[in-house]
């Protein structure tokens, strides 16, 4: 073989052979680092999609409380205007 007839040649193929395994290592250290990135962003996104969620359930809950209490106000005031429509009906007889 040349490389056992030529030990400059023998040496090369191996420095050749740790390059290409240097760049694979750094290929794939590069594809983790990426894949941690686009991870975190993705769960930065969640989290922010997350917040705005519970956020919106909250106005949600208070606009519903709201709406009670105006029902409830409602209720109260049909009843006032049915008392008096009933008082004006007696007071006319």
């Amino acid at each position: 073989m040349l490389a056992a007839k030529n030990p400059a040649i023998d040496e090369a193929v191996e420095v050749v052979y740790e390059v290409s395994e240097d760049e694979k290592i750094r290929q794939r250290i590069e594809a983790r680092e990426d894949y941690m990135r686009t991870m975190a962003d993705i769960n930065r996104k969640l989290k922010e999609k997350d917040d705005l969620l519970e956020e919106n359930r909250k106005e949600l809950e208070e606009n519903r409380i709201q709406l009670e209490q105006k029902d409830e106000l409602l209720e109260q005031k049909d009843a006032r205007i049915a008392q008096l429509e009933a008082e004006l009906k007696a007071a006319r007889k």
